[in-house]
């Protein structure tokens, strides 16, 4: 399977880190706060992913977080995401695999983070590993920052 980036709406949405930096970087924080924080976190970028399911586009970088939109405009959004995802086709039955809270990632402040990883079957055949990386931001609660799809 070929993407025309396997780093997907990567621009480097992490602000110039790879998901692999991101999740090896970061400090060990109590497990039962580090479990809340990435249930919360969890249930906020389903919620994000289906509007991507639904091609809710737009929507979905208004609803993503500062860092992301500072990243990339709106347009520039909605033209990639419609490109990579029509290599993709429609994605179907997630699996999460791992993940993982931090308070630091490379090239953002001080912070909370949690990183998500699903293994998600592609409509074209196979499988892609969706990478969510979600920021805990004071007004708006948890909000997507990164996110990555490559091939399985």
């Amino acid at each position: 399977m070929r993407f025309a980036s396997t780093a997907l709406f990567g621009f480097a949405l992490l602000i110039g880190a790879s998901a692999s930096q991101a999740q090896a970087q970061g400090s060990a924080a109590p497990a039962a706060a580090n479990d809340t924080a990435i249930a919360s976190a969890q249930k906020a970028a389903d919620v994000w992913i289906d509007q991507l399911d639904g091609a809710q586009y737009g929507p979905s970088w208004d609803d993503a977080g500062t860092a992301f939109k500072q990243s990339v405009t709106r347009d520039k959004w909605i033209t990639t995401v419609q490109k990579v995802r029509g290599q993709v086709g429609p994605l179907g039955t997630r699996k999460l695999e791992h993940s993982q809270f931090s308070t630091s990632l490379p090239n953002m402040p001080a912070g909370a983070y949690v990183m998500l990883q699903y293994r998600t079957v592609s409509g074209v055949g196979g499988f892609v590993t969706e990478t969510v990386v979600m920021d805990r931001e004071a007004s708006r609660g948890w909000r997507v920052v990164g996110y990555f799809v490559k091939p399985a």
